[in-house]
């Protein structure tokens, strides 16, 4: 930013100078940061429409109610659940592409992959369901097993509730490490709410 050099002022208007040196430092620093205001750095017309544009996205809200919004790991998370929750991983991104190799609108990939989540969701509802009836007897055991359940589960939720909300909802929880697949925690509350346990 260029600023005006202080000159020393001699003589009867060396007061008045300052007030209007003043001034016009005042008058160039508003200036330059109504026109830096998001990078503090001066930019095209248009690279600036752009980044309000951006800033604009990355500021609108993300539904993601299973997971924790600092993004805080699992301390409950042991190997094996981080091997089946991969394993998981695996199968929802073999059913995302099966969904887009079919030569659909990008719309009509995204709707198709939503139901193949959802059959895979019910079919570890159905699972957890049989390990409860199972493990009925041994608490300790019983809870270790609903906890990977319960992050399996809440992943692919989580998976559905992002898709329906457009790449930039996945993008960006990507970005921020927020996958309950990859180690992010799972809100019990909301997931005892949707899900029973």
């Amino acid at each position: 930013m260029a600023e005006l050099h202080s000159i020393p002022a001699t003589g009867p208007h060396k007061p008045l100078y300052d007030d209007k040196h003043k001034a016009a430092l005042d008058y160039q620093r508003s200036y330059a940061t109504a026109k830096r205001a998001i990078g503090r750095r001066k930019v095209s017309k248009e690279a600036f429409k752009r980044k309000q544009r951006d800033a604009a996205q990355r500021a609108l809200p993300i539904t993601d109610t299973l997971s924790w919004r600092n993004r805080e790991r699992d301390p409950e998370r042991t190997e094996l659940m981080e091997r089946e929750e991969a394993n998981v991983a695996r199968q929802c991104r073999a059913l995302e592409i099966a969904a887009a190799q079919d030569d659909a609108p990008a719309a009509d990939a995204t709707a198709a992959y939503i139901v193949g989540l959802t059959e895979l969701l019910h079919e570890h509802l159905r699972s957890a369901k049989q390990t409860q009836e199972t493990l009925h007897e041994c608490p300790t055991v019983l809870n270790r097993a609903m906890h990977a359940h319960r992050r399996i589960i809440a992943g692919i939720h989580q998976e559905i509730e992002l898709n329906r909300q457009g790449m930039r909802a996945v993008i960006r929880t990507g970005v921020e490490n927020g996958f309950i697949l990859e180690g992010c925690r799972v809100k019990k509350r909301p997931f005892h709410a949707l899900y029973g346990f």
